[in-house]
């Protein structure tokens, strides 16, 4: 199925593109690849070291039910341990696995992207303090209630 996909796309692309265009968007196509692959074999490797590492009965009396403490702290792990878009499948993939709960997995799904440690400085240093702070807030209650809910719906 991807095989026919890509040769439609490459086909479309053909007609629509000049040759300079099509050897602008391989190269940057090229580009992109060349930085993501990395990130990504060095997400999977840390998560395998990880998994390794963490005792699955730490991760599980922590997280592995579907409680308000147990969704702030996904939320709270979110903020301070930032990863990549393409890494959090790895990482999330080892915390099912160690024994968290899939509504404070949620949680910290929804709050990584969002509130990292170095966004809040950033956000901070563009609205202000008390915009930064009430906008803290409700990402993490926003997302601690919506893994609360997700988890009630799935178990």
């Amino acid at each position: 199925m991807e095989a026919i996909l890509i040769t439609a796309s490459w086909i479309a692309a053909k007609r629509a593109f000049s040759k300079q265009e099509l050897g602008n968007w391989l190269w940057e196509t090229w580009r992109f690849v060349k930085q993501i692959l990395p990130l990504l074999l060095a997400g999977v490797f840390i998560a395998g070291v990880a998994r390794g590492l963490i005792p699955g009965n730490w991760i599980a009396s922590i997280a592995g039910k579907n409680t308000v403490g147990a969704n702030f702290i996904g939320v709270l792990f979110g903020v301070f341990m930032y990863f990549p878009t393409l890494v959090e499948v790895p990482v999330a993939q080892t915390f099912l696995s160690l024994g968290m709960h899939r509504g404070p997995l949620l949680a910290y799904l929804l709050a990584d992207p969002e509130l990292s440690f170095q966004s809040i400085l950033i956000t901070n240093t563009v609205i202000g303090k008390k915009k930064t702070a009430v906008y803290v807030l409700l990402v993490t209650i926003f997302s601690t209630i919506s893994g609360l809910l997700f988890g009630w719906f799935i178990s």
